[in-house]
């Protein structure tokens, strides 16, 4: 009588560096499968406008700033590590180690780049009227969620489906 969905990223992603989720040099891919295009094509690809508009979607408050440092710094070649791309945003930012909290500089944008690569935002913001479809009477729904963006969506969709309950 119930669904509960944990949304977090699995932390054998991020402690595998050919997964491209990590700080650690492996490829700029972050896709879980082999379909669809990898973060390396965003950071290739995408125009400065539409890099920045993801970025400070995402909550990067410098996203103007890196988004032209990336378009600028791939004219000398493509970016195709994940370590190039996190020393390259820490140069951008003029941060060379962890914030106060202990988040890299890159944080933001990496994960920017796996919600774009990934289409998580949009899955689940299309699996909480799905799983509440199937709920029966007096069933809930849990779903543990670890961004701010992720918690929006969470918020909306929640109010979306109890609007005109009594």
């Amino acid at each position: 009588h119930g669904v509960l969905a944990d949304i977090g990223v699995s932390g054998r992603h991020y402690h595998t560096p050919e997964w491209g989720f990590s700080f650690a040099d492996g490829p700029l891919d972050m896709r879980l499968g082999t379909e669809g295009p990898a973060a390396s094509d965003i950071v290739n690809e995408w125009n400065e406008g539409r890099l920045s508009k993801l970025l400070t979607q995402a909550g990067e408050r410098r996203g103007r700033r890196i988004a032209k440092g990336l378009v600028e710094a791939r004219k000398k070649g493509p970016i195709t590590r994940t370590a190039e791309l996190a020393d390259l945003v820490a140069k951008l930012v003029g941060e060379t180690g962890p914030r106060g909290r202990g988040s890299h500089p890159a944080t933001k944008v990496f994960r920017a780049l796996r919600e774009a690569v990934t289409g998580e935002l949009t899955d689940l913001a299309d699996f909480i009227p799905s799983a509440a479809s199937i709920l029966a009477a007096g069933g809930r729904i849990a779903i543990l969620t670890y961004t701010w963006e992720e918690e929006r969506i969470v918020r909306k969709e929640a109010d979306a489906l109890v609007k005109g309950c009594i």
